[in-house]
């Protein structure tokens, strides 16, 4: 359901055939709202000025994610097995897709210039000691509607600060891949949420003579607990704001973790 401006009014939105809803993303400009599930195949744009639905074929066994590329002009979109993703086009509704990455895809963020899309992939089975966790950068320097999306020869091993957390502290822990990834509205920062890590990783982002990630710190949560996902703040200024959410082990409560980062 959605609820209109002031929450003077509701209003229902049914998918395909009564499938459960998995992930949801509203377009920037908010006049979209694109839906999909891990039951169904198709993935559901609704415009909300008219109350349209429009049916896209995935072609895939269901979906797990979806986002919006920064300038509405794309849409990518991720398959429940992790194989396989596209991006989709919104001014026709045209899509590629790709699945040459080693690996399963756990999650993906796009620049804020919308040229760039990273993608994270991590090995089937993943190791304790040197876990396989990379991330791939795909270029789509056309005007839309042109896709033609390329995978660049840009790559980060993440496995490399995921080893470091598995090894902090007296108890080995278990790194199970990414669960979350966000790149600042600047461009120069990038965050990874590991799925078991007790901390996020920050990276540093700079683009000459060619784009490059350096690792460049950690953001550490309160004693027991796991961070859940990463938020960047548009438009913070001088730099960046990041947000961090921590789980608690031992109690049902969250504590909000806010990361400063201003750029000389």
């Amino acid at each position: 359901c959605l609820w209109e401006k002031y929450c003077t009014r509701m209003k229902y939105i049914k998918y395909e055939s009564g499938y459960i809803v998995d992930s949801m993303a509203w377009s920037p400009d908010g006049g979209l709202l694109s839906m999909g599930s891990s039951q169904c195949s198709s993935v559901i744009i609704w415009e909300a000025s008219t109350n349209r639905k429009t049916t896209l074929p995935f072609a895939m066994s269901g979906t797990s994610q979806l986002k919006w590329s920064p300038n509405g002009s794309y849409l990518y979109s991720a398959s429940k097995s992790g194989h396989t993703f596209c991006v989709w086009e919104t001014e026709t509704w045209s899509v590629e897709y790709w699945s040459d990455f080693k690996g399963v895809i756990h999650a993906a963020s796009w620049a804020p210039d919308s040229k760039t899309l990273a993608v994270v992939a991590c090995d089937i089975d993943i190791k304790e000691d040197s876990p396989g966790i990379t991330l791939y950068c795909l270029a789509f320097s056309n005007a839309p509607p042109k896709i033609q999306g390329v995978i660049t020869p840009v790559t980060v091993d993440l496995g490399q600060q995921a080893a470091q957390y598995s090894s902090c502290g007296t108890a080995k822990r278990s790194i199970k891949g990414v669960r979350d990834v966000c790149w600042d509205t600047s461009g120069k920062r990038i965050a990874i949420c590991y799925r078991g890590a007790p901390a996020v990783a920050v990276y540093a982002v700079k683009y000459s003579p060619f784009l490059q990630f350096s690792y460049h710190g950690s953001v550490w949560g309160p004693p027991a607990t796991l961070p859940y996902q990463v938020k960047f703040k548009p438009k913070y200024g001088r730099g960046a704001l990041l947000m961090v959410p921590f789980c608690h082990f031992d109690e049902p409560r969250t504590s909000l973790v806010f990361v400063p980062m201003y750029f000389t």
